[in-house]
């Protein structure tokens, strides 16, 4: 993938502008022609399910951070006010 986004870059540099939609369509064009279907595949993510966040690890790690955060809130012990019991 890194191949083919350098190729992109190097179409934007060069001066070439995309039309509406025109630029999805070419690296779409330049995935299938470097990557075995296999590899596509892995690209798209493990789900198909937009609820599942296609399965993106970025937003589930967030997501997961964001609970441990909240756990480790929720089950910290109460401050003692002023050190009287």
């Amino acid at each position: 993938m890194t191949k083919v986004k350098s190729q992109m870059d190097t179409l934007k540099i060069d001066g070439h502008k995309f039309a509406n939609g025109e630029e999805q369509a070419e690296f779409n064009k330049l995935m299938a022609e470097a990557c075995t279907s296999a590899e596509l595949d892995a690209c798209h993510g493990i789900s198909n399910q937009g609820f599942h966040y296609l399965g993106s690890a970025k937003i589930l790690a967030s997501i997961g951070q964001g609970f441990a955060e909240a756990m480790a809130e929720v089950m910290r012990p109460p401050a003692q006010a002023g050190g009287q019991a």
